[in-house]
C-alpha cells in the first residue's frame, strides 16, 4: 500500500529538515563549553521530534484503517450478494430466465426471498456490484455501479408490466411485498 502523496512529501521534507538540522547542531557542538549541558534542551527537542513523527504515523494508520474498513465492507457486500443470489435462484428453479418473458405453465414464485422482496436477484446484483467500488475505492467502478442500479430499476419496471399482465395475482403481490428493500421500496 503506497503512502498518500501529501504524507510522502511531508515525510521527505521532515527527513531533509532533520538531516540539515542535525548537521548544524553537530557543527555547533564543538563551540559549547565543555562539561555544560542544558536539560531544557530535551524539553523542547523530544516533543518537537515526536510532533514531527506523530502526524505522518497517524495519517498512515488512519489511511490503513479506512482502507481496511472499505475492503471488509466490500467483501461483506460480495458474500451477502452471492449468498442471496444462490438462495433466490434455488427458489426460482426453472422459472429463471435472462429474458423478460413468460414460459408456458410458469408459476409465480412468492416464497422464500420472494416473500421478502419481489426482486431478490436484482438486490443480490446490487450488493455484488456495490462491493467493487467499496473494496477497491474506485470512482470508475462507482460510476458503473450507479449505471447498474439505474439499469436494474428500468428493467424492474419493464418486468413488472409483463408480470402484471401474465399473472392475475401479481398486482396484489406488489401491494404486499416491496420491490427491492423490505418495508421501504
Amino acid at each position: 500500500m503506497p503512502l498518500p502523496l501529501p504524507v510522502l512529501i511531508y515525510v521527505l521534507f521532515i527527513a531533509l529538515f532533520g538531516t540539515l538540522h542535525m548537521v548544524f547542531i553537530l557543527k555547533k557542538k564543538g563551540k559549547v563549553a565543555a562539561g555544560k549541558s542544558d536539560p531544557t534542551f530535551f524539553l523542547v527537542t523530544i516533543p518537537f521530534l515526536l510532533c514531527l513523527i506523530a502526524g505522518p504515523v497517524e495519517s498512515v494508520v488512519r489511511h490503513l484503517t479506512l482502507m481496511l474498513f472499505r475492503y471488509l465492507l466490500g467483501i461483506v457486500f460480495l458474500v451477502a450478494g452471492a449468498v442471496f443470489d444462490v438462495v433466490s435462484l434455488s427458489y426460482l428453479k426453472s422459472a429463471f430466465s435472462t429474458l423478460v418473458d413468460n414460459k408456458v405453465g410458469q408459476k409465480l414464485v412468492t416464497s422464500g426471498p420472494y416473500g421478502i422482496v419481489r426482486h431478490p436477484l436484482y438486490l443480490s446484483y446490487i450488493f455484488i456490484a456495490g462491493s467493487s467500488p467499496s473494496a477497491m475505492r474506485s470512482w470508475f467502478a462507482l460510476g458503473l455501479f450507479l449505471c447498474t442500479v439505474a439499469g436494474i430499476l428500468i428493467r424492474i419496471k419493464v418486468e413488472e408490466r409483463l408480470m402484471s399482465a401474465v399473472f392475475p395475482g401479481y398486482k396484489e403481490y406488489m401491494k404486499q411485498t416491496k420491490g427491492l428493500i423490505p418495508g421501504i421500496y
